[in-house]
């Protein structure tokens, strides 16, 4: 009976590759632009770039990021976004993409475009979009080079949204097992392109992207906290840092903060005073009353005293960290 089911299993992941290899191949063949290109995300598979080394050593290519993960080297290669030409007319007999759509995990590590432009006025502009303003006027990464989020972020975007952020690209496709490949079309293809970062992510942006982007919102707080608490997190390891970003993270969306800007406020808040700052009964007090994540935050600089939070420090151990709160208690619903 097991048998029976991992040969159904099977016979479906092939049918559902040969398709989208079809799919892929139909739309390859029906763009008027000059150029197809595919962007990967390394990050998204363990096996990336290095069977694209291996298999597809011919195609030009560049990486995204350069100035970020300071140019290629043995790190950066494992997380880098790679922006590949490849020749529209010979998909079938090309081994990387057939790689790419052999398994779930690679279909999901990269999306293709279409564009006029060449190679390296493309691969600006989606450098330019890597960095954006958050809604409190913070640098973030905008991880849309990540096909899994471009799927859920595009589609929500307006037209002139998708317009700014496509730039030179003319069509976006983007694998879907469910409902087959998403276009996503540009009406105002621009070879111009603004220096980072440019793009202003609205709070709305920043709901969607956090409902379906841990590991942008993980890399943004992991930044906002080297920068403001260096010293604090110099004193622990690695793994105990990284245990901190794991726990601090849970417990501020636990608390009800959801935007990328509110989510660091509150887990630096954590960082120089207490895990469970939230616990003082003049906090609790004051989020007693519904109000949006800035102002419940802004409400905590205007009312509680130097000596409230110097008593909310003294009473701080490490074990607060393990302590998550049983409800949003930050966020209670608006009437």
């Amino acid at each position: 009976m097991d048998e029976n089911k991992d040969a159904h299993a099977q016979e479906t992941e092939q049918n559902s590759t040969y398709l989208l290899q079809q799919q892929f191949q139909l739309f390859a063949q029906s763009q008027t632009s000059e150029h197809l290109y595919i962007l990967f995300n390394s990050a998204n598979h363990p096996q990336l770039p290095q069977q694209y080394y291996a298999l597809n050593p011919e195609q030009q290519y560049t990486g995204l990021l350069l100035e970020i993960l300071e140019g290629y080297n043995e790190q950066s290669i494992l997380i880098m976004p790679y922006l590949v030409k490849i020749n529209k007319d010979a998909i079938e007999d090309n081994p990387f993409i057939l790689w790419l759509f052999s398994t779930v995990e690679t279909r999901e590590s990269f999306f293709a475009l279409s564009s006029d432009f060449d190679l390296n006025t493309v691969a600006a502009h989606w450098d330019s979009i890597a960095l954006a303003y958050s809604s409190q006027q913070q640098t973030v990464i905008l991880r849309l080079f990540d096909g899994r989020i471009g799927k859920q972020f595009f589609p929500k975007l307006s037209q002139s949204e998708q317009d700014s952020l496509m730039g030179p690209s003319h069509t976006l496709w983007i694998p879907d097992e469910t409902d087959g490949p998403l276009l996503i079309k540009n009406t105002t293809v621009s070879s111009q392109t603004q220096s980072a970062p440019w793009f202003h992510l609205t709070q709305q942006h920043e709901a969607w992207l956090a409902s379906n982007d841990t590991s942008s919102l993980r890399y943004n707080v992991s930044l906002y906290l080297w920068e403001n608490h260096e010293q604090t997190l110099s004193q622990y390891s690695e793994e105990t840092i990284e245990q901190i970003t794991n726990l601090g993270l849970n417990k501020v969306q636990s608390l009800g903060f959801t935007l990328t800007t509110t989510i660091c406020q509150c887990f630096s808040l954590m960082l120089e005073f207490s895990p469970v700052f939230y616990r003082h009964k003049a906090i609790q007090n004051l989020w007693e009353q519904p109000a949006s994540e800035q102002e419940q935050l802004a409400r905590l600089s205007e009312k509680i005293t130097p000596q409230q939070w110097q008593q909310i420090a003294q009473q701080s151990v490490m074990d607060d960290w393990l302590d998550i709160p049983e409800s949003p208690i930050a966020m209670k619903p608006q009437t």
